[in-house]
């Protein structure tokens, strides 16, 4: 890998601020290509856009899709971000800030339709409080209750006098504006929640952990929560700045795993340290998480602003160990310099690939992000905004990943118009079109306040050409953050989520779902876990379930899957498949992390769209009658077999030892030994594992 970018994104007319948030899109179109998401809050009197760029072997820098903020000063795009797949179709989804929307009540975007091309949030989340600047940031939060749909995290960091409360909303099928779980600052004017992101899974539990800067907190201060099927909201691990004003947690995100030891890492910026030389820390996580940092990277020269912006950045160079970058926007004559170092089994803080900017006042790494992959070549590529470039149209640049890494941008955006401020935010996106490359999503915010956001789809030959654009509301700042948001809905497609921080003072968070055309089917599933499963209270403990379908004759491969939360056997779930034709026949099989396989009796069809299957009604439902009956009163109540904890098909000895060696040292959390699912492993798991293991139960199938 080198310090020459291989693609630059131009924002489109003065004032756009292109680039000044960027961010993974995720793989949004589905085409196996990792794509990014650039924003643009000053778009048109900033009412904000943002910009997806697919990714591709030959990514471009035609934007592939752009969301435009509601009204002027909306700053829609000042916070992007891709949402990991919310709505669990699996698509990448995409997420943006808009936190001038509503007299700066602020909102945040969620998108999971890309797929079909369209620019209509799906989901719209609106700050509460008159001027509390609600999507100022918004992440994917990855999964933070373990119940498969990826979450999303929005900062509202004007709530109560600048005390700051951060918001989580759990994914679904059907996810809903209701906030699920809210963070809240330590006391006023701290800013808390005005950077959010996903920290990974930190402490190793198998849950998604967050984490939120309060960067006028004394020093500056950084707080990660623990995710967990029951998370709250007191901060778990507190890191605090070196020296008094040092802007400390100013820029906060997942480092991924820079040591490779297991536990995902995280990254801080303090861009005020010594004379607004800069730092960036990174700490380890671990199963008992310090708050000391063991990586600090420090800032070129007095004034650069090093640590401004911060972010995982993959593994670009496919060591095995993931990397960082960092942004120094205001180095020599805010020129900008943007800053990659290579994880390693001992890190040093040594810069491995430097990039630096086109010209005087570009603000070159304002933003920066990971791209995911966006020309699937086996290599993380980065994307950095440069929001001030050519009278802030902005101009936002890919560079692809590599073993000998080059700082030459491979594919460049650029915003529409002067003072658009494109590439204010830039994140992935995913992969939002399902195409298995990733995509990326860019804002441009000011230009009349509006605000636009841009999806730019990875492909082989990825461009420059916006995919899909989202614009918003006149003076709402749409766009001011963006993210992808996961898989939201787990549909197998990336979402995205846009914040207008303007909107009606309160703000707004607009979600995206990544969509396939619409031609899915549906089938409606009883069941129940035997663990799980209360026969006392005839309750179920919620768990997901991922559902395949298979064809009906040998060798019966596997045609398409889905995964939803099972909630008990009187309630019937949906899931959602796109590879079905109608009036053929298909076997199903249901699978969990630590339950039996269990296939149906016999195929069946899906007719105008929709099929159901009771298992839990009766064990002939199950192919070879393979399940247990677990009740008989008020009716009867079947089961799939617990037990199958490494998932090899048999409840045997190996699962019991497994189990017994976790009970015996009391292990706690979200994990496969604990198939009763109340987070602990005791003699209870024991004794299911071990009947079953007795009675040889294994997988019984065509």
């Amino acid at each position: 890998m080198n310090s020459i970018a291989d693609v630059t994104m131009t924002g489109e007319t003065t004032n756009n601020v292109f680039g000044y948030s960027v961010s993974e899109a995720g793989d949004v179109n589905g085409d196996g290509f990792a794509d990014v998401y650039v924003g643009a809050y000053g778009f048109s009197s900033s009412k904000g856009r943002a910009y997806l760029y697919y990714g591709g072997a030959s990514m471009n820098n035609v934007v592939d899709i752009y969301m435009t903020g509601d009204t002027t000063l909306n700053y829609f795009g000042y916070s992007v971000s891709g949402g990991g797949d919310v709505n669990g179709d699996g698509y990448a989804d995409m997420i943006s800030g808009a936190y001038g929307n509503n007299s700066n009540k602020g909102r945040a975007y969620v998108y999971t339709n890309t797929m079909r091309g369209e620019d209509i949030p799906d989901l719209i989340l609106t700050g509460q409080y008159d001027g509390d600047s609600f999507g100022n940031s918004v992440s994917n939060a990855g999964d933070v209750n373990g119940d498969g749909f990826s979450d999303v995290i929005v900062g509202h960091p004007g709530y109560n006098s600048a005390t700051g409360i951060a918001y989580i909303f759990y994914g679904g099928i059907t996810m809903n504006n209701v906030a699920d779980l809210m963070m809240t600052g330590e006391t006023t004017n701290i800013l808390f929640g005005r950077y959010v992101s996903s920290a990974g899974d930190v402490n190793g539990d198998g849950y998604s952990d967050v984490i939120i800067g309060a960067e006028r907190y004394g020093n500056g201060r950084s707080y990660i929560f623990y995710g967990g099927s029951l998370m709250n909201n007191v901060a778990d691990v507190i890191m605090d700045g070196e020296f008094d004003n040092d802007r400390f947690g100013v820029s906060v995100s997942s480092a991924g795993d820079v040591n490779s030891d297991g536990y995902s890492d995280v990254i801080v910026g303090a861009e005020y340290y010594n004379s607004l030389k800069g730092r960036a820390y990174i700490y380890y996580g671990g199963s008992v998480m310090n708050n000391v940092a063991d990586v600090i990277m420090t800032g070129e020269t007095n004034n650069d602003f090093f640590g401004r912006s911060v972010s995982l950045a993959g593994d670009v160079n496919n060591d095995g160990f993931s990397d960082v970058i960092v942004g120094a926007p205001y180095s020599t004559s805010n020129i900008g310099r943007s800053f990659i170092y290579f994880g390693g089994a001992a890190m040093n803080n040594i810069a491995d690939v430097t990039m630096t900017g086109e010209a005087i006042d570009s603000y070159f790494a304002y933003s920066v992000s990971s791209a995911g992959d966006v020309n699937n070549d086996g290599f993380s590529d980065v994307i950095v905004g440069a929001s001030g470039y050519t009278s802030f149209t902005g101009r936002a640049y890919i560079y692809f990943g590599g073993t000998a890494m080059d700082n030459i941008a491979d594919v460049t955006m650029t915003g529409e118009a002067k003072n658009n401020f494109f590439g204010n935010s830039v994140s992935s996106a995913g992969d939002v079109n399902g195409d298995g490359f990733s995509d990326v999503i860019l804002e441009a915010t000011l230009s009349y306040l509006t605000g636009k956001v841009y999806v730019y789809f990875g492909g082989a030959q990825m461009n420059n050409t916006a995919d899909l654009t989202m614009s918003g509301e006149v003076n709402y700042f749409f766009g001011n953050s963006v993210s992808s948001g996961g898989d939201l809905n787990s549909d197998g497609y990336s979402d995205v989520v846009v914040g207008a921080g303007g909107y009606n003072i309160n703000g707004k968070a607009y979600i995206y779902l990544s969509s396939p055309p619409d031609n899915r089917k549906n089938l409606f599933l009883f069941g129940a876990i035997q663990g799980m499963y209360d026969p006392v209270l005839d309750t179920e403990v919620p768990d997901t379930i991922k559902v395949f379908l298979r064809n009906s004759t040998s060798p019966f491969a596997r045609v398409d899957s889905s995964i939803n939360v099972l909630l008990g056997p009187g309630t019937g779930q949906q899931f959602l498949f796109r590879n079905v034709q109608n009036d053929k026949a298909y076997y199903i099989e249901v699978t969990h992390r630590n339950a039996l396989a269990t296939w149906s009796a016999n195929p069946i069809s899906f007719v105008n769209s929709d099929a159901s299957i009771a298992f839990s009604v009766d064990a002939n439902y199950a192919y070879g009658n393979n399940q247990i009956q677990v009740d008989n009163s008020p009716y009867n109540v079947f089961a799939f077999y617990s037990g199958d904890v490494n998932q090899d098909g048999t409840i045997d000895a190996s699962d019991v030892s497994e189990v017994d060696n976790d009970s015996y040292i009391s292990l706690s959390g979200y994990v496969n030994t604990d198939v009763t699912g109340d987070n602990f492993v005791d003699a209870e798991d024991v004794s299911i594992v071990d009947n079953n293991a007795f009675n040889a139960v294994s997988v019984v199938r065509p």
